[in-house]
C-alpha cells in the first residue's frame, strides 16, 4: 500500500465515495488514502485535532456577533453653564442596528435618563447636558449599547463642573460684580 501519494508526489484523491471509519488509528482508508469523516466537523481547543471518530478536526471560530464598545465615554470638565457632551463608539458584530440608553448614577443606583430638561441624546451615542451646572459636579454617567444579540455596558465617566470666577471691584459708587468673562473687555486706565 504505502503512503497516499501519486507517482508525481502529489496527494492522491479517492475516486470512490469517502470512507467513514470508527476505530482508532491513523485516519487512512483501506487503500491508503486520507479518510474523511461524514460526521459534522468537531471543534477542538486543546490536544490532538481529531474528532471522536478519529477524523481530522478543523478549528474554526464563530465571528463575534454581539456589541463591541470601541471607545468608552471619558471624564469631562466644563465651566458652570457650558454644555457637557459624553460620547461612545460601538460596533454591531452581526450588523444589526445598535440602540443606546444613557444612565446616571443617582445615590448609588444606575437610573435610565430621558430626554428633557438639561438632557438630550439619551437614546443615541452622544449624551448632551446643557447647561451643566455646579449641582452636576461629580455626577457619573454610562451607556448601555444593545444589538440583536446582546448588550454591553460602558465604563462610567465623571462630570466635573467648575464655577466661573467672580471678582468684586470697589468703585466710588459702591461695589459691583464683574464675572471672569467681563474682565476680557476691561481696559485699565491710569489715574
Amino acid at each position: 500500500m504505502g503512503m497516499p501519494f501519486t507517482a508525481a508526489g502529489r496527494i492522491a484523491a479517492e475516486d470512490a465515495p469517502p470512507v467513514r471509519y470508527n476505530s482508532g488509528g491513523a485516519p487512512i482508508t483501506a487503500n491508503g488514502r486520507l479518510a474523511i469523516s461524514e460526521a459534522p466537523i468537531a471543534r477542538w481547543a486543546t490536544g490532538i485535532p481529531y474528532t471522536a471518530t478519529g477524523a481530522i478536526a478543523v478549528e474554526y471560530q464563530t465571528p463575534f456577533a454581539g456589541v463591541t464598545i470601541v471607545t468608552q465615554p471619558t471624564n469631562i470638565s466644563v465651566t458652570d453653564g457650558d454644555p457637557a457632551v459624553f460620547t461612545v463608539v460601538a460596533v454591531s458584530g452581526d450588523a444589526s442596528p445598535l440602540t443606546y440608553q444613557w444612565q446616571q448614577n443617582i445615590l448609588g443606583t444606575w437610573t435610565n435618563l430621558t430626554d428633557g430638561g438639561d438632557f438630550s441624546g439619551v437614546l443615541t451615542d452622544t449624551l448632551t447636558i446643557d447647561p451643566a451646572e455646579l449641582v452636576d459636579n461629580g455626577e457619573q454617567f454610562r451607556v448601555i449599547v444593545t444589538n440583536s444579540v446582546d448588550s454591553k455596558t460602558s465604563n462610567s465617566a465623571t462630570l466635573t463642573v467648575t464655577a466661573i470666577a467672580t471678582f468684586y471691584i470697589i468703585a466710588e459708587n459702591g461695589d459691583f460684580l464683574i464675572t471672569e468673562d467681563g474682565l476680557d473687555n476691561m481696559v485699565l486706565e491710569a489715574a
